[in-house]
């Protein structure tokens, strides 16, 4: 067997592995990017990106609660509208830094549309809560 195909041979085992490697390191970073709303019937994760609050509509029963986590570099506020405009209570998290994350818990059923102070044109979402089923 001459050097050269030995070489060959061991260079592509050897870049299999590193593709494997890269394929079951970018699966494992996934898992978490999925987060839905549909993950927990009394609560949801909204992820603030670049495009905008993910998901945008929530569902929820009185009680439930979001969660918003800022995945990006640039910060971004979470508010709603005046509480005498839609005739429920508001709420503002104020501003949210890559990474940090934050909680409201819904008590009153409604349509809750939120925005960010910051970009109210591409950062706005819907909570719709309801009623718990007897």
């Amino acid at each position: 067997m001459s050097r050269e195909g030995f070489g060959s041979r061991r260079r592509q085992r050897l870049l299999r592995l590193a593709a494997l490697v890269c394929v079951a390191a970018i699966g494992t970073a996934a898992v978490g990017c999925g987060e839905s709303a549909e993950s927990d019937p009394s609560g949801a994760t909204v992820a603030i990106t670049s495009s905008g609050y993910r998901p945008s509509k929530v569902h929820l029963p009185v009680g439930g609660r979001v969660t918003w986590v800022n995945r990006q570099a640039v910060p971004q506020s979470v508010q709603t509208w005046q509480s005498w405009y839609t005739k429920l209570p508001s709420f503002d998290l104020h501003t949210l830094r890559e990474g940090q994350r934050k909680s409201h818990t819904f008590r009153k059923p409604g349509r809750y549309e939120y925005f960010s102070s910051y970009d109210a044109n591409r950062y706005k979402g819907v909570v719709i809560v309801s009623r718990e089923q007897p």
